[in-house]
């Protein structure tokens, strides 16, 4: 009740997380306008491909499972400086500084035995990372300069 005595009726409205995503016909995820990703972020499922410099400086993400994105575009999470971890389930092709800046990412978990394309530049200034791979594709990785170059390669059980 308002100072007059009167009932006022408020309406509220609760955003999803999955609601800052805007995921176009053919699979391109991108940020929403005023949109800020935050914390630990599961791209839709939707979501096969992040579009370029999507989310260049985030700095509010933690974490990213790409679920079934395949490809990243260049610099599309360029300066996330708090991003720690990812996911990779199904990426293939990761362009050139994709996470370039992102000095805080320590963990990437890729569930492809096959190493996905990556440049000299996708992991520009991002060192010491434990990178896991499935069973069996340690060599497969550690064969790339590129993957290896990031850190240590660690066996998923």
């Amino acid at each position: 009740k308002d100072s007059q005595n009167k009932t006022v009726a408020i309406t509220v409205t609760v955003k999803a997380k999955e609601d800052i995503f805007e995921v176009s016909n053919d699979g391109v995820v991108t940020l929403k306008a005023g949109a800020t990703a935050k914390g630990a972020i599961k791209i839709p499922d939707a979501g096969t491909s992040i579009g370029a410099g999507a989310f260049r400086n985030a700095s509010e993400i933690t974490s990213i499972d790409f679920n079934n994105v395949t490809k990243i575009e260049g610099s599309a999470f360029w300066g996330a400086s708090k991003l720690a971890a990812v996911t990779m389930r199904k990426v293939t092709n990761i362009a050139g500084t994709a996470f370039a800046n992102c000095t805080a990412l320590k963990t990437i978990t890729l569930e492809t035995a096959t190493p996905p394309t990556i440049a000299n530049s996708t992991f520009f200034k991002v060192t010491d990372v434990t990178v896991y791979v499935p069973k069996n594709a340690k060599s497969a990785y550690e064969a790339i300069p590129n993957w290896k170059k990031l850190g240590t390669i660690k066996e998923l059980n």
